[in-house]
């Protein structure tokens, strides 16, 4: 009796078996010509890439489950991609600082030509490094959608605590000498909502109350009563004070720019020199694997080749011939970015267009996004100012006086257009001199002060009672019959 199994060809058997029919073909088709096609001795094997695209970028995954082309975005995703990834990284950081590159300007409302306010409120803002403080705080909330700005003050308590409120319960700071120290800026990823206000008679209902915030490689995270931190999070949707990334509508179209670089830079590498074929009249596999051993392809950096004897030939179907166009899909990974991002092609690109009135229109066109970016995140600075007025830091009464952002223009006109624009503005100035005083066009200009002698004069009523009426002689009455 046979045991169970016997007879039945072990697994290393089938494989002998598979590699002497695979032999004898060779054998058999070498009786006619010879070709070899292999991958270059020393070089990289079948399935491996020269260039890898990065974390989580990796080729034939764009699709997976894993995977971000329609999925959820991972952190670490989220920050290798804004950091390495040309059109995130502008979105998230060169944005940011253009938003606050020309700086702000406070001023009173209705008194907006008094520089008084703006130089107090420009004193202390530089000693908090605001400018920077900000432009970071912008740079993590356009990379997660929410950042938080932490905010130390001074006290005259002996025990200092965290999550102890600012204010009392009517609004004013409990310590009324306080002053505001420093302002530190932190990204959504070290920060976590460690509680809600669950007061459904309160105005901050579902509000947080306490932060826990993680700082540098403390594995404590400290807690923060929220009247000591500003929430930043402009684009805010469904959910209630976590705002979304700049990256989320553009995500899926940065995921797949980034394959089709990854997959040009490998065509290049894999095909930019074609496949050598060296042909050998009258040579045997024999023949071609000692030279190929004894170092024929030194010289030849490729990734694969092929050899043979007289008889061969090579002949690749298909796409003979015809190169794949890669400008239609790279014209679409753009067009959709611009779309998502509301920054034209030629910006993103980093290119300018071929006259000047295009360059300036392309710029003109970024400025007023960077407008729009600036509108959406004045919220945090008039925040910030208010509470260096309520420490006293900037002497104002906010409680009784409005305050407000001049945000200074991203784009500067060329001089040409300066001079025409300067031209128009004199114009209208003189036109206004008809029906204005000349004081009350000096204050629409800017000038300092009414003039002492001559202000209150309209020049154009002026040249009219000195005008000579042009007005012809009334005629002599004829007498009447009679007279």
């Amino acid at each position: 009796m046979s045991s169970p199994g016997e007879g039945i060809p072990t697994g290393d058997e089938v494989s002998d078996a598979i590699r002497d029919m695979t032999d004898t073909a060779i054998m058999e088709a070498s009786a006619t010509a010879i070709i070899a096609g292999r991958p270059k001795l020393g070089g990289f094997g079948a399935g491996h890439d020269v260039i890898t695209p990065g974390r989580n970028f990796s080729s034939g995954e764009l699709y997976g489950s894993v995977r971000t082309f329609g999925g959820a975005i991972g952190d670490l995703e989220r920050l290798f991609a804004s950091q390495r990834e040309p059109i995130l990284k502008w979105l998230v950081s060169y944005v940011a600082s253009d938003i606050y590159d020309q700086g702000i300007r406070v001023v009173e409302v209705g008194n907006e030509n008094d520089d008084t306010l703006d130089n107090a409120v420009q004193a202390v803002l530089l000693k908090l490094k605001a400018k920077k403080v900000l432009t970071r705080l912008t740079v993590f909330e356009r990379r997660w959608g929410t950042s938080a700005l932490l905010l130390s003050y001074s006290t005259t308590e002996e025990k200092f605590d965290w999550k102890t409120p600012v204010y009392n319960e009517d609004g004013k700071l409990l310590d009324a000498k306080t002053e505001l120290l420093q302002i530190t800026p932190y990204p959504l990823s070290r920060l976590k909502i460690a509680k809600e206000i669950k007061d459904k008679s309160s105005l901050r209902y579902g509000q947080p109350e306490f932060y826990d915030i993680l700082r540098g490689n403390l594995v404590t995270p400290l807690r923060v009563h929220w009247t000591r931190v500003i929430l930043d999070a402009p684009r805010l949707d469904e959910h209630p004070y976590l705002g979304l990334s700049v990256m989320d509508p553009v995500w899926d179209d940065a995921t797949g720019w980034r394959n089709i670089r990854w997959a040009l830079y490998q065509m290049l590498w894999r095909y930019g020199m074609g496949y050598p074929h060296f042909q050998f009249e009258g040579a045997d596999q024999d023949d071609l694997d000692d030279w190929e051993a004894a170092g024929g392809l030194t010289d030849f950096f490729v990734r694969g080749v092929f050899l043979s004897d007289e008889k061969a030939s090579v002949k690749f179907v298909g796409l003979e011939g015809i190169t794949v166009d890669p400008k239609e899909y790279i014209n679409m990974a753009y067009m959709s970015m611009a779309t998502g991002s509301r920054i034209s092609q030629d910006i993103l690109k980093g290119v300018s267009a071929g006259a000047v009135t295009g360059s300036e229109t392309n710029l003109k066109e970024y400025a007023k996004k960077i407008s729009n970016e600036q509108s959406d995140v004045e919220d945090v600075p008039l925040e910030l100012i208010l509470r260096l007025m309520e420490t006293g830091q900037v002497d104002f009464d906010y409680e009784n006086k409005a305050f407000a952002i001049e945000w200074k223009g991203a784009f500067e006109l060329s001089e040409v257009d300066d001079a025409r624009v300067q031209l128009q503005q004199s114009m209208a100035r003189k036109n206004e001199t008809e029906y204005l005083t000349i004081n009350e066009v000096r204050e629409k200009a800017g000038a300092e002060g009414p003039l002492e002698e001559g202000g209150d004069v309209v020049l154009g009523v002026e040249r009219l009672k000195k005008a000579e009426p042009n007005i012809p002689p009334k005629p002599e009455e004829e007498p009447e019959n009679g007279e």
